[in-house]
């Protein structure tokens, strides 16, 4: 125990200097652990004794003599020595001070392991180790934070340990501006080469010290989730690029067809999509909100999901009016097929961009700074994406269409010409052989030709229909968001893939019709339920490094000893609401302390701000110091900002447990009118934490404190619209698990945001609270199913879930308020359709513009789901196919299903519905009446052949005035 300490120590960490320098700066070879870490500083007029303070740092050695090793390069030499009898840094009187005052004795007359019995050991061991100094709780730590696997004999003496934890304190990038005499670009720089150069030595091998025991020293930082989650930030940020050059593959490939340049367009959407994360971090920096390795994980993934779905609905409503234009025969040269489908599609992105908008408004105002901020950064990417689709992307869409109208138009006049030629030559022929036509004749003959050319363009051809034709008859509104399937005919949909999924929304259509399908849909979406339920019945909290370290690595390792042996864990409360009144509330403050100590898990409360600046002041009251405490043992108010000034100039551990408000700033500058808070340090230990369950039971031990005094906890420290006590935690249970305390009352109000958003939108939009209330139904519904089904996954709730979550709830809502508001429009020419005629109507118009966005979703992700990180593939990538596979079941099958039920079921309540108009037509059976009206046929071959392209008159009498 003693060897794998001291080696750790004196042959690692003293060693290791800062190398790799390549440029002509100031060089930091000669830098050392001395010079990097910790250490208490001297109070004020004692600086220059700061550079014999040994470096702040927890080991079983401070039990022990061996302990005084990183002292200096002299490691016989102890601080005592260096105060008392050493010439050019002896002080007696300090020594004598520091001896009494603080109870710093140093490690020389601490006992020499080589000395002691094993029983003399244990016995030392016991209740932890003070080290240098004795009076300072804040430099002691008990055994079971220093030895893993801890037993006690019957009297608790410790017997025996498994593992040994030692901790080093390194400095901040501020402190080492002043020790090393450098900027603060400089000593931020050398101090992660630092850090790296030190990792980099203890990952490359194992430290066998016994060979025999094959004892290993495994080292790991404290920002070990942060540099993780930054790496797997970067690794996002490339899985992004490829994932958007997957979708733009798609994207050609699926809009090949009708429109020659559409696929182009559709790149360009892309682009603008993507265009769209980059403004959104520039605003962001603009309004000053924090981005944090959950936002840049997550808004890339949501941006691209919402963008390329809104995308997909302009460019699917203008093919759809393009083609359903061609099939009527109406083509104009008008540049109208762009309105006309912005007129249809606008409506559907507006609903669902206004209830994502609302909803992450809402959710913004949440004081959890993780998910406000991504809150706010969706609300940000939402409001561009509809600005930049609608007045970036529609407009390059009309440029587009108006260059090729007029190639169009070109092209008819073309065909007109050549028509009007080859048709006089026919009717001459009928006529007899003679050429003199009357002009009544000659007009007659241009009529008929130019309406002939029209109907000879291949991409107006009627459809040619098969043996089963549609039991539907054809006069349906054809809305743009993706005409009939019934519109196309093979030479207008040359693209395989697409008629494909044109298909797709026709099937669910036909298998909802029938009851034996509604039973399969319900039963289905009774199972997903199931699952979901007993996913949250095993509904654990939190987020650990082997969570999110590969296995194998030396993080993951770490976490597993640590998590196998100790149960202990340092954690710190500041009091973090500048605003507050602490200096009217000190006693309250201290009953709030004494209750945080009472729990089972808190080992000990170290010595923090408030009672120690106390009890600094009543020992100092008859010397120097110019405040006095009243009766209840409390400063004066109106003392209580200077006293703690005072407090810090005097006393060493003054400036360690008070800090101001910001560390850039003195003192003096954040005193304003005697309201601004210091930030006071109340330090914990906390024991018996041995996995989530032990964290969840104390930090519902910790909530119902908190909320017995009105404290909350991590609220914004400048928020001037709230005075009550705040603390701010920091540490491994407040960075890994403190989600606990929010996760259920926030989630559900998230949750609640998103429903009640879309409930309202939904129904100001289609104007009926049946479709309001049964959109809301299924996107409740699709929430639970989601966090049921991450559970079952082997997901923790944590805010990094929360967020993806979040994410996802903008997702579901474009798989549903498409559908809903096609089902609310409902098809032309009825009075009153039922919910079986709106379910198929939405289900044949909006289908593909949803699965399109699905399938590039799901591309998009794609490289995620190789990630070498299982933290990925779990985190990240399953989440969001879960969410496109329940969207996808939930949005084209149960959302239709229920909308039919619901809305027939209110019909039958209110009585409407009994009748059409006289102009309606009947969506539910019938056949497609045969058009009548004279037909013209091609002469001289098949339909379509090359020697077909003059036409005769389909009529039996054409009376032509002819004259000689």
């Amino acid at each position: 125990m003693t060897d794998i300490s001291s080696q750790y120590y004196s042959k690692v960490v003293l060693s290791t200097t800062v190398t790799d320098r390549t440029t002509g700066e100031k060089r930091a070879e000669d830098y050392t652990m001395r010079d990097f870490c910790s250490k208490i500083e001297a109070p004020e007029g004692l600086e220059d004794y700061n550079k014999i303070i040994p470096c702040t740092r927890m080991s079983i050695l401070d039990c022990f003599y061996e302990g005084s090793f990183d002292f200096t390069s002299q490691t016989a030499i102890d601080l005592m020595y260096l105060l008392l009898e050493n010439p050019d840094t002896g002080d007696p009187d300090l020594a004598n001070l520091l001896k009494n005052t603080y109870g710093i004795t140093g490690y020389a007359v601490l006992p020499k392991l080589a000395d002691l019995t094993d029983d003399e050991i244990k016995e030392t061991v016991t209740n932890g180790c003070s080290g240098w100094v004795r009076n300072i709780e804040a430099m002691r730590w008990p055994d079971p934070g220093l030895v893993g696997g801890v037993s006690y004999d019957e009297n608790n003496v410790y017997d025996h340990g498994s593992a040994i934890l030692s901790s080093m304190l390194l400095s901040d990038t501020n402190t080492l501006t002043k020790r090393l005499n450098i900027d603060f670009e400089e000593a931020n720089r050398v101090l992660k080469e630092y850090k790296d150069l030190l990792a980099d030595f203890m990952y490359s091998r194992e430290i066998n010290v016994d060979p025999e025991d094959k004892t290993s020293v495994w080292y790991i930082r404290d920002d070990a989730l942060k540099t993780l989650l930054d790496d797997i930030s970067d690794m996002n940020v490339f899985a992004v690029l490829v994932g958007l050059g997957i979708m733009a593959l798609y994207t050609i490939l699926t809009m090949i067809g009708d429109v020659p340049w559409l696929e182009w367009c559709s790149l360009i959407g892309l682009l603008i999509v993507f265009l769209t994360q980059f403004v959104t971090y520039c605003v962001m920096g603009l309004l000053n909100i924090s981005t944090n390795v959950t936002t840049n994980s997550v808004l890339p993934f949501l941006a691209l999901g919402l963008g390329v779905d809104d995308m997909f609905l302009i460019l699917r409503a203008f093919q759809g009016e393009v083609i359903k234009d061609r099939v009527k025969k109406k083509s104009t040269n008008k540049s109208l097929y762009l309105a006309l489908a912005i007129e249809e599609a606008g409506r559907s992105m507006s609903m669902t961009s206004i209830s994502n908008f609302f909803a992450f408004v809402f959710a913004s105002t949440i004081p959890v700074l993780a998910v406000s901020s991504f809150c706010q950064a969706c609300v940000i990417v939402i409001v561009l994406n509809y600005f930049y689709l609608i007045f970036m992307f529609a407009p390059m869409l009309g440029w587009f269409e108006r260059y090729w109208m007029k190639e169009e138009k070109s092209k008819r006049a073309i065909r007109r010409a050549s028509q009007i030629a080859a048709t006089e030559d026919e009717m001459v022929k009928l006529a007899g052989g003679t050429s003199n036509l009357s002009p009544e004749g000659l007009a007659a003959i241009k009529a008929m030709a130019e309406t002939s050319a029209e109907d000879m363009s291949p991409r107006a051809t009627p459809r040619k229909r098969g043996p089963n034709p549609s039991p539907r008859k054809e006069n349906r509104r054809g809305s743009a968001l993706g005409s009939p399937r019934s519109t196309f005919d093979e030479g207008t949909m040359r693209h395989k893939l697409t008629q494909a999924l044109f298909g797709v929304g026709e099937n669910i259509a036909a298998l909802l019709q029938k009851k034996s399908g509604k039973v399969i849909a319900l039963a289905l979406k009774g199972f997903i339920m199931f699952l979901a339920v007993i996913g949250t019945t095993k509904l654990e909290f939190g987020i650990s490094i082997s969570d999110v370290a590969e296995a194998g690595t030396p993080e993951y390792k770490f976490a597993e000893i640590y998590q196998s042996y100790f149960s202990f864990y340092t954690a710190t409360l500041n009091t973090g609401n500048f605003y507050a009144d602490f200096a009217g509330r000190q006693q309250e403050l201290m009953d709030l302390v004494d209750e945080i100590a009472a729990s089972k898990y808190t080992y000990l409360v170290k010595g923090w701000y408030l009672p120690t600046m106390l009890e600094f002041i009543k020992t100092n009251s008859t010397k120097n110091c110019p405040y006095h405490l009243t009766e209840d043992g409390l400063l004066k108010e109106e003392d209580y900002l200077d006293a703690i000034a005072w407090w810090r100039k005097e006393d060493l551990l003054g400036k360690e447990l008070v800090i101001p408000p910001y560390m850039n700033k003195e003192w003096d500058e954040v005193e304003e009118g005697g309201k601004r808070q210091v930030m006071g340090e109340i330090e914990l230990y906390l024991s018996e934490l041995h996995g989530p369950a032990d964290f969840n039971d104390m930090f519902l031990d910790y909530e119902a404190v908190f909320k017995k005094s009105g404290t909350r906890l991590n609220w914004k420290t400048d928020d001037p619209t709230y005075d009550g006590l705040s603390l701010i935690g920091t540490g491994v249970p407040f960075s890994f698990f403190e989600q606990y305390m929010i996760i259920d009352e926030y989630g559900l109000r998230l949750g609640g945001y998103a429903i009640i958003s879309v409930f309202l939108i939904v129904s100001l939009f289609s104007r009926n609270l049946t479709v309001g209330f049964g959109t809301s139904f299924v996107v409740a519904t699709t929430m639970f199913e989601l966090v049921g089904l991450l559970v079952l996954a082997g997901i923790k709730m944590s805010a990094l879930p929360v967020v993806t979550i979040l994410s996802c709830i903008g997702i579901i809502v474009e798989f549903v308020g498409h559908i809903a508001n096609s089902f609310a429009v409902g098809p032309e020419g009825v009075a009153w359709a039922t919910g079986e005629d709106r379910m198929v109507f939405c289900l044949e118009t909006v289908a593909l513009p949803i699965i399109d966005g699905s399938i590039s979703t799901l591309l998009g992700i794609v490289m995620l789901g190789a990630s070498k990180f299982a933290f990925v593939r779990r985190y990240f990538f399953l989440p969001y196919v879960i969410i496109v596979a329940l969207g996808g079941f939930n949005g084209l099958v149960f959302l239709p299903l229920t909308l039919n039920l619901s809305w027939d079921a209110m019909t039958k309540l209110t009585g409407r519905g009994k009748g059409q108009a006289d102009d309606s037509v009947p969506l539910v059976g019938g056949q497609s009446t045969p058009n009548k009206s004279a037909s013209v046929q091609p002469v001289g071959g098949e339909e379509g052949s090359e020697s077909g392209k003059t036409l005769t008159a389909a009529v039996p009498a054409l009376q032509l005035p002819v004259t000689h």
